[in-house]
């Protein structure tokens, strides 16, 4: 289903370090080096509010996610930025910058959400969450429930990756997706050195909740939040399975009447074959340590995970509400 969503889109390269600088013959690639995969497509999300259902805590303008990437626009591994076209040369500027043009490469799309098959797999998801499942959720005002751009950009982390792969741009034997705006900060990683860190030819998985069988529909039920999809590392061949695997985990949910955001898809893919996953535990306190704890150069210590909450009142009192909630609108 996404896969061939995907495929539709037109992609153009707006600068490509092999096109547009002299080449640096002269750096070894070692087996842990990294290319970073990453994307930001305008969603609306400026203007989300109350009116749409949606948490105000998660409202960012676009001038807040470019000046986040501003922070990662310092790092020294070659970044491949897939992005609407008329931001493609401010992130450049960034990445010139920081003397880092040539280990970048940026994708554009005019109209990535108005292709027809896209189109098609947004209005679903729209007839989803305006249904009863949107009654069915405990975490009404995510966006998760309430955006089908939101869903869907989240969904496609893992084919921005293969598309890069496929197109033989990625110059490093290991890729990682990490989210346009990560980096909160200007104290995220050292930027004098490259970030390098060894998947071990698996994909590497970082989750924040100890994980357990609880049923998928319960999570999406309660809105519970195991794997990170902010960061993921994995060397070439497992990213183009972990694609099929996503593909194969929206296409259940999906199926089953059932959204959610990529953190979902994750734990789904994950179950189905855990050989062939390495997961890392992350202190929920901090989601944004990939580039301090996870590296060749940092011992990495052992992070406490949270369980899962116990709830102040019984389920049952919850789900009273809910339905009392609906009875009274």
């Amino acid at each position: 289903m996404l896969t061939e969503a995907f495929d539709k889109v037109k992609f153009d390269c707006f600068w490509s370090e092999t096109l547009n600088v002299p080449s640096h013959d002269n750096e070894t690639i070692k087996s842990d080096d990294i290319s970073i995969v990453t994307a930001f497509f305008d969603i609306g999300r400026e203007a989300w509010s109350n009116g749409n259902r949606i948490d105000q805590r998660h409202k960012r303008s676009v001038d807040v996610y470019l000046s986040y990437f501003s922070n990662l626009a310092k790092i020294k591994n070659q970044v491949i930025i897939f992005i609407d076209e008329h931001l493609a040369q401010k992130v450049l500027d960034m990445r010139a910058a920081n003397g880092l043009a040539y280990k970048t490469v940026i994708f554009t799309s005019k109209n990535f959400f108005l292709v027809d098959e896209i189109l098609n797999i947004s209005q679903r998801i729209q007839t989803i969450m305006n249904g009863k499942f949107h009654d069915y959720v405990w975490t009404k005002s995510s966006p998760e429930y309430n955006d089908p751009k939101y869903v869907l950009v989240n969904a496609f982390k893992s084919f921005f990756a293969v598309h890069a792969i496929d197109k033989k741009i990625v110059t490093s034997p290991q890729v990682a997706w990490i989210d346009f705006g990560y980096c909160r900060d200007n104290d995220r990683f050292d930027s004098n050195t490259p970030w390098r860190f060894d998947a071990k030819n698996k994909m590497n998985l970082f989750y924040i909740l100890s994980l357990n069988d609880e049923p998928i529909f319960s999570i999406v039920k309660e809105g519970d939040v195991y794997f990170q999809g902010g960061h993921l590392i994995g060397d070439l061949n497992s990213w183009k399975d972990f694609r099929r695997e996503i593909d194969i985990s929206f296409r259940s949910l999906i199926d089953c009447g059932f959204i959610d955001d990529d953190q979902t898809l994750i734990l789904m893919a994950y179950r189905r074959n855990p050989s062939t996953y390495i997961i890392h535990p992350v202190d929920s306190s901090d989601w944004y340590v990939i580039f301090k704890y996870f590296n060749s150069n940092t011992l990495i210590t052992a992070a406490e995970v949270r369980k899962k909450r116990k709830r102040s009142s019984p389920i049952w009192w919850k789900e009273f509400k809910l339905w009392l909630s609906q009875k009274l609108k």
